[in-house]
This record gives C-alpha cells, sequence and structure tokens, in this order.
C-alpha cells in the first residue's frame, strides 16, 4: 500500500473541508515567506551592487530611446565609451556604435532683468544674451557590443528544474478560465511573457519558449494573475514599477509554493527591483495582501480540483489510503 493524495472529487466533505483549512494555512505561510525573502534580497550584497550599478547608469531621453531602439530593438544596457570604460569594458570595434543626440552647448540661464539692468546695458557690459541648445550626434554602445569586466549579477534569476507539471496545468487553467490560448514564442532577452487584450479581455498569453518548464510555469501564473486582475486599460498602461507587476509575480511565487516548487530566486529579486530598493515594495505587498491572497486561492482551487497538480504533502489529520496503482 502507498499514501496518496486522495482526487477532489472522491474525497469526503469533512476532508475537504480539511483540505482548505490546511490550504489556507499554506497561503499564509507563503505570504510570510515571500516578505522575509524580499527584505533579505534588500540587505543582501548583490542588491547592494547591483543598485550601484544602476546608479552609474545613464538615463536617456525618450527621442534618444527610440533611436536606439529602432538601431538595435534588443539593446538591454546601453552607455557611452567612457561610462564602459569606467567599469573595465570596451566596445569591440568599429561600427558597433549606436548614434544618438549629444548636447553640443548647454543654455546659459536668463539673465534677471530689472530697471536696472536693461538688455542694452546687459550688452554694454558684455553679458551675452543665452543661446538655444544645439545638438550633434555621438555614439553609444549596447553591453552585448563589448567584452571586459563582468558585471554584478542582475538579482533575478530565472527558474530551473521540474515544475511538476504545473505548466501544463496552467495552459488548462487558462483556456477553461481565461478562455484563451497560451502559445509559446520567441521574445525579447528580458522579456519570458505578455498577455494581449483586445477592447475587454485576454485574447493570448505569450510564454517564451526557450525557457524552462518551471519558469515558464511561473511566467504562465504571472500573466494570468495579470488576466484575472487587471483590466485591458490598466495593463496597456502599465509599467514594470506599476503595482500591477508586483501583484501579478506576487500571486505567482504563492501558487508556485502550494504546489511544493521555490519561485524564490526569481520572485524575490523580481519584487526588490520593483521598488529599486525602497520599503515600498513589502508594504505594497501588505496593502494588497487580500487582492493577491483571493486570486491566488482561485487559481490553487482550480487547480486541485480539476488538474493533476498536486500541492505539497501536509498532515491532513486522517488516514488517505489508495490502492497502488
Amino acid at each position: 500500500m502507498s499514501k496518496k493524495f486522495i482526487p477532489w472529487d472522491k474525497m469526503t466533505e469533512a476532508e475537504k473541508d480539511t483540505w482548505r483549512a490546511q490550504r489556507d494555512a499554506r497561503m499564509q505561510s507563503a505570504d510570510e515567506r515571500l516578505q522575509a525573502g524580499v527584505e533579505a534580497m534588500l540587505k543582501s550584497q548583490r542588491w547592494t551592487d547591483w543598485l550601484k550599478f544602476k546608479a552609474r547608469c545613464h538615463s536617456y531621453s525618450f527621442a534618444n530611446c527610440m533611436l536606439i531602439l529602432l538601431q538595435k530593438p534588443n539593446a538591454s544596457i546601453v552607455g557611452s565609451y567612457k561610462f564602459w570604460q569606467s567599469i573595465g569594458r570596451y566596445p569591440r570595434g568599429k561600427g558597433v556604435g549606436l548614434s544618438i543626440f549629444v548636447p553640443l552647448k548647454r543654455k546659459e540661464p536668463e539673465p534677471e532683468e530689472s530697471a536696472d539692468n536693461k538688455p542694452e546695458e546687459q550688452e554694454q557690459a558684455g553679458i551675452k544674451k543665452p543661446t538655444a541648445p544645439r545638438f550633434g550626434l555621438g555614439s553609444v554602445y549596447d553591453i552585448s557590443d563589448t567584452d571586459g569586466a563582468p558585471l554584478p549579477d542582475i538579482p533575478v534569476s530565472l527558474l530551473s528544474g521540474d515544475d511538476k507539471f504545473l505548466y501544463l496545468g496552467m495552459c488548462q487553467y487558462i483556456r477553461n478560465v481565461l478562455g484563451c490560448p497560451v502559445e509559446e514564442v520567441e521574445l525579447p532577452e528580458l522579456q519570458n511573457g505578455r498577455c494581449d487584450y483586445d477592447e475587454n479581455r485576454v485574447v493570448k498569453i505569450l510564454i517564451k519558449a526557450d525557457n524552462s518548464q518551471l519558469q515558464k510555469a511561473k511566467t504562465a501564473v504571472h500573466e494570468a494573475a495579470h488576466g484575472l486582475m487587471h483590466s485591458a486599460a490598466e495593463y496597456r498602461q502599465h509599467t514594470p514599477a506599476s503595482v500591477m507587476e508586483l501583484e501579478a509575480e506576487s500571486v505567482a511565487f504563492i501558487v508556485l509554493d502550494h504546489f511544493g516548487l521555490d519561485a524564490g530566486d526569481y520572485s524575490f529579486g523580481y519584487l526588490a527591483s520593483w521598488s529599486d530598493g525602497s520599503p515600498e515594495a513589502l508594504k505594497a505587498v501588505k496593502e494588497n495582501g487580500n487582492r493577491i491572497a483571493n486570486t491566488a486561492k482561485a487559481i490553487i482551487q482550480w487547480l486541485e480540483e480539476n488538474s493533476g497538480c498536486l500541492p505539497i504533502q501536509v498532515d491532513l489529520g486522517m488516514a488517505v489510503e489508495l490502492a497502488e496503482a
């Protein structure tokens, strides 16, 4: 004889009640581990090194960002020759630079005008009128076109390992509950998934094809959470720094944890990055706790009752035995 889980439709009502109580306790424990993990990440040397590096990265104007993306759509970390040189990296050679607009002359501040300091008197005193800023073209370089010293580790690691069929279960969930297909496609380097909406609902969820099954499972939960919690207008307007990302990633961590899968290597750094290391990440997790917990619970309940996904084994306080298969 071997102890196994009784399928949901074979449980008695008493067994289901006990199971629901255990499920809620596991979700609460997962939420506590999530907050502790984010807090530990914020205090780690790895996070400190990454923030120091980010502080040195240049922020480009919207126009220059568009120029960079037109020339190299997969650009990720971009800097000038001096920037790369300062951290021990160098462009590989001629022809790899990306052209952007650079100021040739800064606009001087407008001198204050008063009754005692008229324009003609300023000119006689040698005070020049401010001139409009002038721009020319300069070159910057994407990290993929440089060689040299390694960068600090990005505090988010893609997941690897066995997914215990959770990805298959999530594909079933998305098709049955959200009513849309899951497609595996090529996506940009830093993007693992995406929701495609029409005017009112999710019509397709895209998953990066070359990720591991475990990473695909986490991404599927993350994107499904967007589909459950956020409207088309909200999703299109959201940014990596929006509360929507924090909500979706928190749901993903709790669901994976419930099924005995550790998403901490990805989720802790992801959520810490959400606030650039401020305590706002932990505060937001707590403030949105009920919304996060209810969404995670809805996904977990459907998976337990309708798919082959099994949660981590816990003591239900009763002997649960089935004949050997």
